[in-house]
């Protein structure tokens, strides 16, 4: 049995990220929620906030924002759809900020105001 877990993030227009990781992190509702290998099938909704893929049991190799979504966790793979989808390396603390004073959209706001927050705690 594969020690991995395979990962699919999407858009509604596009696949964004595709691998297999040892551990996926996820924001959920109530709190984040850790997929690895053998987890129970589950159905679960996202928050604003941060997805981490972990390539060993201590060490998170990348870092992606998304809004709300929905993620589906089965057979040692974990699918994930979101409208808003942000590589933590194509964002700044000053781009999110800009990008939160400007939109008006309150789903757009959630999704900045939560890069913004995990930004902000290691400035």
């Amino acid at each position: 049995m594969s020690e991995k877990v395979k990962f699919v993030l999407s858009k509604p227009e596009k696949v964004v990220r595709r691998g297999e990781y040892w551990g996926i992190v996820l924001p959920t509702v109530r709190d984040n929620l850790t997929v690895i290998n053998g987890r129970a099938p589950s159905l679960v909704y996202l928050n604003p906030g941060v997805i981490k893929l972990m390539d060993s049991p201590d060490n998170v190799c990348e870092k992606i924002y998304v809004s709300e979504g929905i993620a589906e966790i089965a057979n040692n793979q974990c699918n994930v759809s979101s409208e808003y989808i942000l590589l933590k390396k194509e964002i700044s603390l000053a781009e999110a900020q800009e990008r939160l004073n400007i939109c008006t959209d309150e789903k757009e706001q959630k999704f900045y105001q939560a890069i913004c927050d995990d930004l902000s705690a290691f400035a």
